[in-house]
């Protein structure tokens, strides 16, 4: 081969590798401009994003509140520089979650079921006759208040109360349960019966028969909020906040967080505080009973006394199931009504197949998910539990409407 055609060669093979590595910078040129290109993209819908929660969050909260709450909210704003870093972000509705999250209202359902449980398994570690629980479990708003005002100073807690990941999820649990000691105690009581017996010959015989009861005592343990905050170090903000959540200006917003837009929350957060009580003594003998009756209309009562309902003619003061004093006011509905948490629920129970047509017990209503309606009854077993009927059982009488003006 001549001396021209091995140039050409060596030419068109340096002219190839120069276009190889022209092509591959150009490559490389275009996959940086990609990636930069696709990091902004994901920089901008993440900041409308975080836009669209933001004015959602405020919209939402704008809607929870009343005319007199917003001048509080706003003038507390104004003290602690911005609600959304803030003990009052528990307040705040996301638009937008995951579906692993739960919600303020799932997690405090699960907890509820979870010292329900609890309650069970210790009374199953103990021999007994006899049950007896004192005590109650301390309200919602003051567990979650404790919650809210401990996590804003804990850089480890998300600053999304609301959002219930497994961590926050953990955080309220432990806190729940510190406010909500349960405590068994056994304890021994020895009766005398006087047993009369005739002998053969027609003589009377008196014998004493001791016999032991023994009893299973599940205490309880409540503490409030200030209770236990008492050895926390709180910064005058976090004090404020606590303050804040505490006053009876926020049970609105409270009742919206755990109930939605109820009116009847307040006797609801009561009826959630006495699961598990037994006996029922404390609401029949406050009725005004020396012995034990049948006592779900009192309990009703009492739950409606504590919370002031009574007094303001909310909810009436009886110890019989009667939807009259409801219907004489047109706040009665038969079973076909959508119940909201917080409304009174009545049954008329179903015997021997024979149903006669009247009241036979009551309740108040706690939720309504998937067709069943959710309820608290007192003298469920003699004893105060979380029950479930379906929405078109025929044994559910009606319901009674609470209105609060």
């Amino acid at each position: 081969m001549n001396t021209e055609a091995k140039s050409g060669e060596r030419f068109a093979e340096e002219t190839s590798v120069q276009q190889g590595k022209r092509l591959f910078q150009q490559s490389q040129r275009l996959a940086r401009r990609h990636f930069y290109k696709s990091k902004i993209r994901q920089k901008a819908r993440k900041a409308e994003n975080r836009r669209r929660r933001q004015t959602g969050r405020q919209r939402n909260l704008y809607l929870m509140l009343g005319s007199g709450v917003v001048v509080m909210m706003l003038l507390l704003v104004s003290l602690v520089g911005g609600v959304m870093s803030s003990a009052l972000g528990i307040f705040f509705t996301p638009i937008e979650r995951e579906k692993e999250m739960l919600t303020i209202t799932d997690a405090t359902r699960q907890l509820d079921a979870e010292f329900t449980h609890e309650l069970d398994e210790i009374q199953k570690q103990y021999e007994y006759d006899q049950l007896s629980i004192e005590g109650y479990r301390t309200s919602w708003k003051e567990v979650l208040s404790v919650y809210a005002v401990t996590a804003i100073d804990d850089s480890t807690t998300s600053s999304d109360l609301w959002m219930m990941n497994s961590e926050n999820l953990q955080r309220l649990r432990e806190v729940f349960w510190q406010m909500n000691e349960i405590e068994g105690e056994m304890q021994e009581e020895s009766h005398t019966i006087l047993e009369e017996t005739v002998d053969e010959e027609g003589n009377i015989e008196k014998n004493e028969i001791v016999t032991i009861m023994h009893r299973l005592i599940l205490h309880i343990h409540p503490l409030t909020a200030e209770e236990y905050l008492k050895g926390y170090d709180m910064t005058e903000m976090q004090q404020q906040q606590l303050e804040a959540l505490l006053s009876p200006d926020m049970a609105e917003l409270w009742n919206r967080l755990l109930y939605g837009n109820v009116a009847g929350g307040d006797l609801l957060a009561v009826a959630q505080s006495q699961v598990g009580n037994v006996g029922g003594e404390i609401y029949w003998r406050w009725y005004g009973f020396s012995a034990h009756v049948e006592w779900c209309a009192c309990f009703i009562s009492w739950c409606a006394e504590q919370c002031g309902y009574l007094e303001n003619g909310v909810i009436p003061r009886t110890s019989v199931c009667s939807c009259e004093w409801y219907a004489a006011r047109g706040r009665w509905r038969d079973r076909t009504y959508m119940p909201s948490p917080g409304d009174i629920i009545m049954f008329d129970w179903i015997i021997d197949g024979i149903q006669d047509g009247l009241e036979d017990h009551i309740g108040v209503v706690e939720y309504v998910e998937d067709g069943w309606v959710h309820t608290i009854e007192g003298n469920s077993g003699d004893a105060v539990k979380r029950q479930r009927y379906r929405m078109d059982s025929q044994e559910i009488y009606g319901y009674g409407i609470v209105q609060v003006e």
